[in-house]
């Protein structure tokens, strides 16, 4: 994925993803990722691989779904800001179909 996030910047990113639906109206899900950075200047930046986890159940509704997420980021340190960010939070969203 060149110029992925920085344009001088060349990346990897390889993700799996699942589900399953144990009930009708249910389903649980579940995501792995890791971003490598390959070549380019920005080590200091993006010094190493970062690894992202997500796991959660979505319940369908009329026109729509709701969702529980868990998201685990790996190192807790953001991307492009020099600051500490918290490696995990649980995330509600809500989807509508139309």
């Amino acid at each position: 994925s060149p110029a992925y996030v920085l344009g001088n910047l060349d990346t990897l990113y390889c993700e799996v993803n699942g589900a399953l639906r144990p009930v009708e109206r249910l389903r649980v899900f579940a995501h792995a990722g890791v971003f490598v950075p390959l070549s380019g200047v920005a080590p200091q930046v993006l010094p190493r691989a970062r690894i992202d986890t997500r796991l959660g159940v979505a319940a369908t509704i009329p026109h729509g779904e709701l969702r529980l997420t868990w998201v685990h980021s790996g190192a807790g340190e953001a991307y492009l800001a020099p600051r500490r960010q918290s490696a995990n939070a649980l995330t509600v969203g809500a989807t509508a179909f139309f």
